[in-house]
């Protein structure tokens, strides 16, 4: 099936997205906008009344006074570009329980989840708004996918000898999923680790951010490669990719894929 691709940006949010060819319409640059920029300043606001939230690299769970505010704050906020349907401030708190739910089975703190989060926000909204068939969301590095057809993706490793060369074959029976990856040596994320690149694929698309982050965190030398995806054994991992330097480890479902 061919998709229409565009991209959109709001502050350090950097999407681009891709659609069906029939459920493309002029519109959906804007709508994308509005909902991210309603999505993101609202998220400031409630980190600016819990601050750990934000800032903690270990498991935690969001402040239920705070909570309380956000549909009045997105109300007052945006009187001249109302929040798209129903109670914004609900699904805000639902995103801030998600993410913290994800960090904790990770062992990260939540926002180790936050473009995940976006991106399996952002989808819903558009698949249930404009009844949108396929879609690709990609949000530095980590990707949300539903789509009707197998999908090629190649790892970006960053100076690895391996970037771009090696990947996995996703069949169009598993979708919707999240795709995610975290680098140490690239990118502006922050990361305990040196891996040039750990990708991981798990139906819940935060889950899956999560434990990218958490696992390249691991990785210091390649020595650390197939020591570490010898640990993973959650089984809402479906596949990881560990890559350092020349050095490659791979888990999961689906095969190792080479790329010319």
């Amino acid at each position: 099936m061919n998709r229409t691709a565009f991209y959109v940006n709001y502050k350090d949010t950097d999407l681009c997205i891709a659609v069906d060819e029939q459920s493309y319409r002029d519109t959906l640059p804007q709508a994308v906008l509005v909902f991210i920029r309603h999505l993101r300043d609202s998220l400031d606001r409630y980190i600016a009344t819990d601050k750990t939230y934000a800032t903690t690299l270990t498991p935690y769970k969001p402040s239920l006074q705070p909570l309380a505010t956000l549909d009045s704050f997105v109300a007052s906020r945006h009187t001249q570009c109302p929040p798209p349907q129903g109670r914004f401030g609900e699904m805000l708190a639902s995103i801030l329980h998600h993410m913290s739910d994800a960090g904790a089975q990770a062992g990260t703190g939540p926002m180790a989840a936050i473009a995940g989060a976006f991106n399996k926000a952002l989808a819903e909204h558009l698949k249930n708004t404009y009844n949108i068939q396929e879609i690709v969301i990609e949000n530095g590095g980590d990707i949300y996918a539903d789509l009707h057809d197998d999908f090629n993706i190649a790892v970006y490793a960053n100076q690895s000898p391996l970037s771009r060369k090696v990947g996995i074959q996703i069949p169009a029976t598993d979708f919707p999923l999240g795709i995610c990856t975290s680098s140490g040596t690239c990118g502006h994320s922050f990361s305990f680790g040196k891996a040039d690149a750990v990708m991981i694929v798990c139906r819940d698309v935060l889950l899956a951010d999560a434990y990218a982050t958490s696992i390249a965190n691991r990785i210091q030398t390649v020595d650390d490669i197939q020591t570490v995806a010898d640990t993973i054994t959650d089984n809402d991992i479906l596949s990881a990719i560990l890559i350092k330097d020349d050095r490659l480890a791979i888990i999961g479902r689906y095969p190792l894929k080479i790329f010319k």
